[in-house]
């Protein structure tokens, strides 16, 4: 690749093509956001937004453009693998029971395993759609109020 005064010139299956500053910078905002009309506004401030909904569209057209924007995915995807959480777990599980980890390792890996699997909860959740409502008249009162109703609707649950 080389670069003169028009633009960038980048090549795609041996065809050379030329990008102007303002679509390169378009590529790279497209990159991000991959909304057309966002992508125009960024690379091409002094324009307005329907200008830049109306041009961001003819430029995502532009053979030259997808096959960089293209050239790009493509690089981005090879440069970085996100760990999917099947790739974290199945990494875990091999820490926590290969005898050649320091015994320390192995067990952060088995807590991290077991806080996965929802093994140590320190708080109960109840889920319900029952709804009810807990009127406080007085402070004495409170805790008698709260009690009784709490064990109406524990009872309830149960039936």
């Amino acid at each position: 690749m080389t670069k003169n005064t028009k633009g960038k010139k980048s090549k795609q299956n041996g065809e050379e093509y030329k990008l102007t500053s303002g679509q390169r910078a378009f590529i790279e905002h497209y990159l991000i956001s991959e909304n057309a009309q966002e992508s125009y506004y960024r690379a091409y401030p002094k324009s307005n937004l329907n200008t830049a909904g109306v041009n961001g569209h003819k430029l995502l057209k532009m053979d030259k453009i997808q096959k960089e924007i293209a050239k790009r995915k493509a690089e981005l995807k090879n440069a970085r693998h996100v760990a999917s959480a099947e790739d974290i777990l199945m990494r875990l599980t091999t820490l926590a029971f290969d005898p050649d980890v320091r015994h320390s390792e192995q067990l952060k890996a088995l807590e991290l395993l077991g806080k996965n699997q929802a093994l140590w909860i320190d708080r109960q959740e109840i889920h319900s759609t029952t709804d009810f409502q807990i009127n406080l008249t007085g402070f004495q009162d409170d805790k008698k109020i709260i009690e009784h109703q709490a064990t109406e609707y524990i009872e309830h649950e149960e039936d």
